[in-house]
């Protein structure tokens, strides 16, 4: 290989390697990052329940109010399953008594066969309730949620902060995974908040700082000559 092409390659090799070390550190921020703010969820939930009556309410802690469910703007987040059955999240508003505040609560799961058609939901108990749950910090998406509609009714992908506030500009950015279950308020079968982990982040950080070394291995291999590489000159004729 010429001295040019060989440096042609190599600062390829280099270039590679240095974006994929600069992704390697990135997804090593992101780690940082999520840990430090589960922390901060995990420090949340060990508080005592907060009186969403009086107190403001706050991502990560276990909240109780006294209230009424109101249906009338009722979301439904499509394509959820519970106990290996297609269905939907049901997400219902809740004005809170004694406060000029509404918490979207989600109060549970409702089959769907399809995942996105469930029919008559069952009603929340009517009348003033208390309600008890955890409260989680609702998600900024870019496409609004994601919203589809089937037969004139309106699913979403995912709750979005933006689609929520417009909805119900009194509600702060957040939602209670209502507990109790069947048997609470919610009348639905309760879904679990999301777990708190650190994410995949970690081991993205190894792959990418996997490839840089790969790619820097290969541009050594590639670039140098090992001994007896060279051809053999052609025979002389006597």
């Amino acid at each position: 290989m010429s001295n040019f092409g060989a440096r042609l390659a190599m600062g390829f090799v280099l270039v590679g390697a240095a974006v994929a070390v600069r992704l390697a550190f990135w997804q090593l921020d992101r780690h940082h990052e999520r840990k430090a703010a589960n922390e901060v969820l995990l420090a949340a939930r060990q508080a005592p329940a907060i009186d969403l009556g009086s107190d403001d309410p706050a991502a990560g802690r276990m909240a109780t109010g006294r209230g009424r469910f109101e249906r009338a703007g009722e979301l439904l987040l499509r394509n959820r399953v519970h106990n290996q059955a297609p269905g939907v999240h049901v997400v219902t508003p809740f004005r809170v008594e004694g406060a000029d505040r509404v918490i979207w609560v989600l109060r549970g799961f409702a089959h769907a066969s399809d995942g996105i058609r469930p029919g008559a939901v069952p009603p929340p108990v009517p009348g003033v309730v208390t309600v008890l749950g955890e409260l989680q910090p609702l998600p900024v998406t870019e496409n609004d949620g994601q919203p589809t509609v089937v037969d004139g009714d309106t699913t979403w992908r995912r709750l979005d902060a933006g689609m929520a506030k417009r909805r119900r500009p009194e509600a702060p950015p957040l939602v209670m995974y209502l507990s109790g279950g069947v048997s609470g308020p919610g009348a639905l079968p309760a879904v679990e908040p999301p777990v708190l982990d650190n994410g995949p982040h970690f081991s993205y950080v190894i792959q990418w700082l996997a490839i840089a070394t790969a790619l820097l291995a290969f541009g050594w291999w590639f670039v140098r000559k090992p001994a007896g590489r060279e051809p053999s000159p052609p025979v002389q004729s006597p």
